[in-house]
């Protein structure tokens, strides 16, 4: 064996070929002394190296495959040149740590590469690493790739190489085949998503119970569980969600549609409910209590109005009864009246404006008192009670005591 050969190598004018077991197998049964290699059990594929012609001149490897690289299922937009060349380092990288023995590494670049841009020969390598490794679900995964995208170029010897490396992780897990209605539907395996349906090829999974479930928004979540033998054949998983009950407003035409440009069906439209109105607020406790404070006030300011008003006029009958004894009738009246009569006259002015202020207090005393239990008592709607919030609320009450008035001024907002 030259150094030339390299795994999963690729031939001038052709698309990937993989020679990495072949490479492998030879480092294995026939390592020279010093060198380790990874060792793998069962039987490796065959190549052209082992009980066929050899190929003569340098073999290319890594990015130097002549022609398009074929593009799987799985890969998605265009690849930059960057990417791509990052991606065909990563490859010839792990090819090298695997020539040294260096498993976990070359799983590592190898991963890497895969991560960045996908192909057959990529994937078989990456199915080797992970066969040996003993990540038999991952192996078949990827090896089923490498067979499905495999170039008619690629030579028939390595494909059945391929193959029986895919068997041979065939026969340590199971395999599913699963059928979501809706098309959209997000598939998921022990709560880990597996892509969206439908899903054209097998997904494989370790044996044991396993669970599948199928979201998609607007309808009800499907799951259903599954026991899945090792090498077992290929077990069919159907789901098909229902339509989450949903009254239509008029108007919206019933039940969902289907996409025509996506072939997914497109749930019934929602009805739009307006957000509930918020909650009446409470009546201010704040005002309601100094509408009846001032009532109080009021009412007791008026009081000891009224009663000095009381005291002042039954001085001023004294005085007039002791006026009338000393001048008589008219003893105020006369072209030269006493002092007493000026200061009659004065009690008598002080006592009605005491009385009316006393009445003019117990007046406002009432209407704020009544405006204050009706704001208190009285439903206000929610529209008064939103405008009523934007201005100012209060009350107020100024007693006038005048020469020819007495009353009071009583303002409020409620």
């Amino acid at each position: 064996m030259t150094m030339r050969t390299q795994p999963w190598t690729r031939a001038a004018g052709s698309a990937a070929i993989f020679t990495v077991v072949v490479a492998v197998s030879s480092a294995v049964h026939a390592q020279p002394p010093g060198q380790a290699g990874p060792k793998s059990a069962g039987p490796q594929p065959t190549g052209p190296q082992q009980g066929g012609p050899q190929p003569t001149g340098p073999q290319p490897t890594g990015s130097q495959q002549a022609g398009p690289e074929p593009a799987g299922p799985e890969q998605t937009g265009p690849i930059t040149p960057e990417v791509s060349q990052k991606s065909d380092d990563l490859f010839k990288r792990g090819k090298d740590y695997y020539k040294d023995g260096k498993l976990k590494e070359a799983y590592g670049s190898y991963r890497a590469a895969w991560d960045l841009k996908k192909s057959y020969d990529l994937a078989a390598n990456l199915g080797n690493a992970e066969l040996l490794l003993g990540l038999k679900r991952d192996a078949a995964e990827h090896y089923a790739y490498c067979l499905r995208t495999f170039a008619a170029t690629g030579g028939k010897d390595r494909r059945e190489a391929a193959q029986k490396k895919f068997d041979e992780a065939r026969k340590e897990v199971g395999a599913l085949s699963i059928k979501v209605s809706p098309g959209g539907a997000e598939v998921l395996i022990d709560g880990k998503s597996v892509g969206r349906a439908p899903l054209k090829d097998e997904v494989y999974v370790d044996p044991g119970g396993r669970i599948v479930e199928a979201r998609l928004v607007g309808y009800e979540q499907g799951k259903q569980s599954v026991q899945v033998e090792k090498g077992g054949p290929t077990q069919t998983i159907t789901l098909e969600l229902l339509a989450k009950k949903v009254d239509a407003p008029q108007g919206t035409g019933g039940p969902g549609k289907v996409d025509g440009g996506s072939g997914v069906q497109v749930p019934p439209s929602l009805p739009i409910t307006p957000p509930p109105p918020p909650p009446p607020k409470k009546k201010n406790l704040l005002l309601i209590g100094a509408g009846a404070g001032l009532t109080a006030v009021a009412a007791g300011v008026g009081v000891a109005l009224l009663v000095l008003g009381g005291n002042e006029a039954s001085d001023a009958d004294a005085l007039i009864v002791d006026l009338k004894a000393k001048g008589g009738p008219q003893a105020c009246s006369t072209g030269n009246p006493p002092q007493d009569c000026a200061k009659l006259h004065q009690l008598n002015v002080d006592s009605d404006a005491a009385h009316n202020a006393g009445v003019g207090m117990f007046v406002g005393a009432s209407v704020v008192g009544l405006a204050t239990l009706t704001y208190a008592l009285w439903p206000m709607k929610r529209a008064e009670q939103q405008k009523k919030q934007q201005k100012p609320q209060g009350v107020s009450m100024v007693p006038v005591i005048g020469g020819d008035m007495t009353g009071a001024v009583v303002r409020g907002r409620f």
